[in-house]
């Protein structure tokens, strides 16, 4: 009752090894290669008789070179194996930097926007009102601050320490009042045209730029589906 219990064992573990060489990226592929390199075997293989068979098979491999018998299957399994994991590795790095190309240059156009619409929102006199206000603020609050701190290191016994945290604080909030208002323009408001043209000149620029990325990135997207189909 064992006997064939082992005999249906033994093939199963010789199909599965079949199936295992098969599967692998170096046996698959230098398989087919030496099957079309070399199509004449195969096809008196399963077409030939047995006499025109095995003397067509014979003569066929002793009239071959070497190179088309083992190096030309051998290289373009090596190929395939590790040359095309690597070049598809660099290549699918290629593809991320240009989508990551494309993704800066979009939080670039929302950017631009962005500030076209805060330029646009408020009226520019307002502007200079507040820079002015900022600034002579942020002048007094430090005057204020030098004077309190001067009278503490003269000994003063009024404590003045937490009242000069609450300038500082003050005059902290007019820093980032002016830091906020450096992009926007100083003094009086220029020619409304002018900013106009700017905002689309650059918006056009972007444009193009997203253009040229799209076209690069569908021929590269192309590229890489016709390699995963091979």
């Amino acid at each position: 009752m064992s006997e064939p219990k082992e005999q249906v064992g033994f093939f199963e573990g010789i199909f599965q090894a079949i199936r295992d060489r098969f599967s692998s990226p170096f046996f698959g592929s230098f398989f087919i290669s030496w099957c079309i390199i070399n199509w004449p075997i195969p096809v008196f293989l399963v077409f030939g008789g047995e006499a025109s068979r095995n003397a067509y098979i014979s003569e066929y491999v002793f009239g071959t070179s070497d190179a088309k018998l083992v190096y030309f299957p051998f290289a373009i399994a090596l190929g395939y194996s590790f040359a095309v994991p690597i070049i598809t590795f660099f290549y699918r790095k290629y593809l991320s930097g240009i989508a990551q190309r494309e993704a800066r240059v979009q939080i670039w156009k929302e950017q631009d926007l962005e500030y076209s619409r805060q330029y646009y929102a408020v009226p520019k006199e307002l502007f200079s009102t507040i820079r002015t206000h900022a600034a002579t603020s942020k002048l007094v609050f430090d005057d204020a601050i030098a004077a309190l701190r001067e009278r503490l290191s003269d000994g003063n016994p009024i404590d003045h320490v937490e009242f000069i945290r609450i300038l500082e604080s003050a005059r902290d909030r007019d820093e980032k009042i002016l830091k906020y208002l450096a992009p926007f323009p100083e003094g009086d408001p220029a020619d409304p045209l002018d900013d106009l043209f700017r905002f689309y000149r650059s918006k056009e620029f972007i444009t193009e730029k997203l253009r040229e990325h799209r076209l690069k990135l569908f021929f590269y997207r192309s590229i890489n589906w016709m390699l995963k189909k091979i």
